[in-house]
């Protein structure tokens, strides 16, 4: 069983560098409402939680949201996914997880931001809601 999970460790280090430009591993707005859609189907079916962060960004600082989304999957496991929720949405994607846990994550993003604030407001949402 070692021996699969060092194999499969490997593969996955292979297969998925490090990101060099983490704006490209950001999803475009439609596949990232089918990959919320596809969640909600899950949760709802195996009666888990799961949560969204909904972070409202300044467009006018482009390179304040590359470093921001930089930061964004520093922060973020594996399973969770990154994107534009709507004009001017970033959106977080966090199965498995509640709202308290989100707002930890959501604050520890917002906190992480430097002088040039590129996230103007942010909220968490869950469902189902608990």
């Amino acid at each position: 069983m070692k021996n699969l999970v060092t194999f499969i460790d490997g593969m996955m280090r292979s297969t998925c560098p490090k990101i060099k430009n983490p704006v490209k591993v950001i999803h475009e707005r439609k596949k990232f409402l089918e990959l919320v859609e596809l969640e909600r189907d899950r949760a709802h079916r195996s009666n888990q939680q799961f949560s969204l962060i909904v972070m409202r960004v300044n467009e006018n600082k482009t390179t304040a949201i590359h470093e921001l989304a930089h930061k964004i999957l520093e922060r973020v496991r594996r399973i969770d996914q990154v994107g534009w929720y709507a004009n001017a949405h970033l959106g977080v994607l966090l199965p498995n997880t509640t709202n308290t846990g989100a707002q930890t994550i959501a604050k520890a993003i917002y906190d992480s931001q430097d002088s040039s604030r590129s996230v103007i407001a942010l909220q968490t949402l869950s469902y189902p809601d608990k």
